[in-house]
C-alpha cells in the first residue's frame, strides 16, 4: 500500500505528516540494519492527518512508518 507522507523542516525541528486512516505508526533507528523502536508519544492528530515533531540529529537518524 502506497501512502503519502509529508516531511516539513521548523527551525531545529523536523516534521512529518502521514494519513490518519492508514494505521500506521513510527519507528526510529539509529542506523538502518540497528534495532527499530517506536517514536515516543505524543503524536499530534487532526481530521485527515497524524504528524510528528522530532528535533533534528546532530548525526544520522532514520524513521519509518510501520504497520502494526
Amino acid at each position: 500500500m502506497a501512502i503519502k507522507v509529508s516531511i516539513s523542516r521548523q527551525c531545529t525541528d523536523a516534521r512529518g505528516f502521514w494519513p490518519l486512516a492508514t494505521g500506521f505508526v513510527p519507528d526510529q533507528s539509529l542506523t538502518v540494519t540497528d534495532v527499530w523502536t517506536p517514536v515516543a508519544f505524543p503524536y499530534m492528530t487532526n481530521a485527515t492527518d497524524i504528524s510528528i515533531t522530532v528535533p533534528l540529529p546532530n548525526g544520522n537518524k532514520f524513521y519509518r512508518l510501520r504497520k502494526p
